[in-house]
């Protein structure tokens, strides 16, 4: 009995040491691949934003390189958390991996299959069943936010206007309940980069996005817990988030006021240029020969006098 015992015992441990070394290797190997995994996404997130699109970036000392930071921004295409993560923690994340932000993500639209399923896990993504009260994706939700960084779009889903909608109750009770840095942000040209119903990014667009100053809420944490207190904390990130949008929105009129205004300036400039010559034309045309003639020897005298002295 004892030797089949010392038997089972050794049998065990041949057993179980290589599988705990096969699953730590698996899950060193899992670790580097999505480092990788990253570091490619920020790169290409270059070529696109910076290159192959102009991207006009306000604001972006605003955030902070810390965990449990929240940024709230609108929703206009389903892209909108590449240009914010890129563009709020990049080249930082490239020593500090942490700092790639958390998101949560359509389940229909970034899980489907094995491998779609693998790289929105390596893009940090939280599956949400869209047009549900997903109390399972907001208890991963705090999890995530507290140890690291998150992108949160408090519209829910992507606006169809171009305006900013009204905030989800749920933003609210998350941001209560992890106390988190929340940064307002605004994007404003990504509808033209991927309308809804397009699957094909576009390129040569103008794109904006401003980071605002982190929000006071202070003076909410002090309240019950409720949801009348959730709908006034996600009312008041909403209101953050439209002044920056706006902001944006001028900044972008008067641009583009400004491109049809200069071409009619310059040709008014001319013209009148062109009239002021006519005019001077016409003048010297009225005046005697004799006059111009004075003129010029008075002229020359003045330069011999001057070259004397």
């Amino acid at each position: 009995m004892d030797r089949i015992n010392e038997m089972d015992k050794k049998y065990l441990v041949a057993s179980t040491v290589p599988r705990s070394f096969h699953m730590k290797l698996l899950y060193l190997l899992d670790r580097i691949v999505g480092y990788f995994w990253v570091n490619v996404t920020a790169f290409v997130s270059l070529l696109f934003f910076q290159v192959l699109n102009r991207t006009e970036v306000i604001g972006r000392d605003n955030v902070p390189k810390d965990r449990n930071v929240l940024l709230c921004s609108n929703h206009q295409s389903m892209i909108d958390s590449f240009l914010v993560g890129f563009l709020a923690f990049f080249p930082a994340v490239l020593l500090r991996p942490n700092l790639m932000p958390y998101h949560p993500a359509a389940l229909e639209n970034f899980f489907k299959g094995k491998f779609m399923s693998w790289m929105s896990a390596k893009w940090r993504c939280i599956p949400v069943r869209r047009g549900e009260r997903d109390m399972l994706a907001l208890s991963q939700m705090i999890k995530a936010l507290k140890n690291g960084t998150m992108i949160l779009f408090p519209e829910g889903t992507r606006s169809r206007t171009g305006q900013v909608g009204a905030g989800r109750v749920g933003v609210g009770k998350l941001i209560y309940d992890t106390r988190a840095m929340v940064i307002p942000v605004a994007i404003y040209g990504m509808d033209r980069v991927l309308p809804i119903g397009c699957y094909v990014p576009r390129i040569f667009q103008k794109i904006r996005i401003i980071f605002g100053k982190p929000i006071d809420l202070e003076e909410y944490y002090s309240l019950e817990i409720g949801k009348t207190t959730s709908r006034l904390i996600v009312d008041k990130v909403i209101g953050e988030i439209s002044d920056l949008h706006n902001h944006l929105k001028t900044r972008a009129y008067l641009e583009q006021a400004r491109k049809i205004s200069e071409p009619r300036l310059r040709q008014r400039e001319l013209i009148s240029l062109k009239s002021m010559s006519d005019q001077l034309d016409d003048v010297l045309a009225t005046l005697p020969e004799q006059s111009l003639s004075d003129q010029t020897q008075l002229s020359d005298q003045y330069i011999r006098d001057e070259q004397i002295h």
